[in-house]
This record gives structure tokens, sequence and C-alpha cells, in this order.
């Protein structure tokens, strides 16, 4: 399996998960263009992205923003999403909507325009991946199950009316990236290793190893609409 030659867009691809898999498909040949909301993360992405890297900001929540980049983009094979906010448990009834609200219109709404605009521009033996995750029930997190669900339900219907191009979903478990900052570090590995002690690997995850994940699905052309659970046994 290689991406020789492939042009890889990755909307996140400046920290974690999408850092990596960046890094991943620079290894098989592709070129990789990364967009960030933030300017600096997107110059500290390509000095580490080791190969032929180009670097936008773009602001997800903005439909301008995402029109423009993919008009600077131009044509590609893969589309990559792994937008995301920081890490926030509520319990449903005491969740502020607000919140709420913006944790949707970056990570549901975020892909949804992604695609949108993006869709039309991807080779026709091409992919698209979006990230939702993996998780069972529990206290805090109604806001994330349903945006999860969401983005798994579009995804599906995707596959059908954009194919042939290839449209598929990862859904990883807790892995280690910054999407977990607002917990001071001492709390953060405490939390680490409760849940890693409790999975049947005996640990979480890495941003690396999900990115194999990635790499996979945009490889196998027989793969879509699909939803991949990568989660260390979590469920």
């Amino acid at each position: 399996m290689t991406l020789d030659n492939q042009k890889v867009v990755i909307v996140g691809g400046t920290a974690g998960i999408g850092l990596a898999v960046a890094k991943a498909v620079v290894s098989q040949g592709a070129s990789v263009v990364v967009a960030s909301r933030s300017q600096d993360k997107v110059e500290q992405a390509k000095a580490v992205i080791n190969g032929v890297v180009e670097g936008y900001t773009a602001n997800v929540t903005n439909e301008q923003s995402i029109q423009s980049l993919f008009d600077r983009i131009g044509e590609f094979d893969h589309l990559v999403l792994t937008p995301g906010e920081p890490v926030t448990f509520t319990s449903f009834l005491q969740s502020d909507l607000s919140y709420v609200r913006r944790i949707f219109e970056t990570k549901f709404w975020g892909q949804y325009l992604c695609i949108q605009y993006g869709a039309a521009r991807i080779k026709r033996n091409g992919s698209i991946t979006l990230m939702s995750g993996s998780g069972s029930p529990s206290k805090g997190t109604s806001a994330l199950a349903c945006i999860n669900g969401a983005v798994e339900a579009l995804s599906k219907t995707l596959a059908v009316e954009l194919a042939p191009v290839r449209v598929n979903v990862v859904r990883p478990g807790m892995i280690d990236t910054d999407l977990w900052s607002k917990f001071p570090l001492q709390e953060r590995h405490q939390i680490y290793g409760k849940v890693g002690k409790e999975l049947l690997v005996g640990r979480i995850g890495t941003p690396e190893e999900i990115a194999q994940t990635y790499l996979y699905l945009m490889n196998s052309g027989f793969t879509t609409g699909t939803a991949l659970t990568i989660d260390g046994g979590t469920l």
C-alpha cells in the first residue's frame, strides 16, 4: 500500500492525531496540506513534517474560510478531518447550550462544511475520512455522544451520495493529545493511568496508532461506509 504522488488534505493537521496522520502520509510518498486556526501551529507543523507540505489557516466554524481554503488547494486525492475542541465533561441537566453549540460547530458542522466544499475537488479514486469517537455511555458525555452519532450518520449517507469517492469514519478511544489540555498535567496523567488500567491493552492510545487507521482507509479501495473503532478494547 502506498500513497506515492498523491495529495492529502488534513483539516486539523497541526497537532495530535491530525499531525500524526500528516507525518504518516508523507512517509508513504504523498504530499500533504495541513490546515488549522492558528498560523503559529501551521508553521510549527510544517517544520516537523519531513516531506512536501503546504499549510494554511482556516476556521472550520466559518463557511467563507472553508470555501477559501479549498479554492486555494485545488484538486487532491484524500480528505482527512480531525477537528475538535478540548475535552470537557458536563452533565446534561447542567450543560451550557452555548458550549454544546460551540463544539457542534467545530466537530460536526466543521466536518460538514469541509466535505461540502472539498468533495468536488477529490479525484475519482479518492477518499474522505471523518472523525467521531468511541466510548460507552457515561455521565458528562451527552454532547459528545450526540455529535459522534451525527458524524457517523452523515458519513453513511455521503458514502452513497458521493460514490465512487469513499467515505469512512475513525472512532478513536482515549488518546494522549492536546485535546485534554484543559486538565492540569498531573490530573491528566491520573486519568490516563486510571483509564489505561481498565482497557484490555493496559494503556491509552497514541496519535501514531490512530494515524495507521487513516492510512488503511486511504489505501483500501474496497472500504467505504464504515466506522472503524480503535479504542484498546473500550467497548
